[in-house]
């Protein structure tokens, strides 16, 4: 295959990381609000599952596979990486 059959799907990444942003930043917000331990633990898990995918994307914005534009890759990993 070649690689120019592979086209970077911008736009999708850049929702799948709002979507982990606002998952991530609710995530904290909740864990600030809960009284029992059995409940920040399980926040505590859903952060780590969550972030594992925000790894994931941040690895791809560090090899500039996050989107086409390289610019917008680069901010992308430098705001991605206040979170871990």
């Amino acid at each position: 295959m070649n690689r120019s059959n592979l086209a970077i799907p911008g736009r999708l990444n850049l929702a799948i990381a709002g979507v982990q942003l606002v998952t991530l930043l609710s995530i904290l917000w909740a864990a600030g609000q809960v009284h029992q331990w059995r409940f920040v633990f399980l926040l505590a898990m859903a952060y780590g599952i969550v972030m594992n995918s925000g790894y994931a994307m941040l690895h791809e914005a560090e090899h500039n596979l996050l989107h086409a534009n390289a610019i917008v890759s680069y901010w992308r990993c430098s705001f991605r990486r206040r979170f871990t």
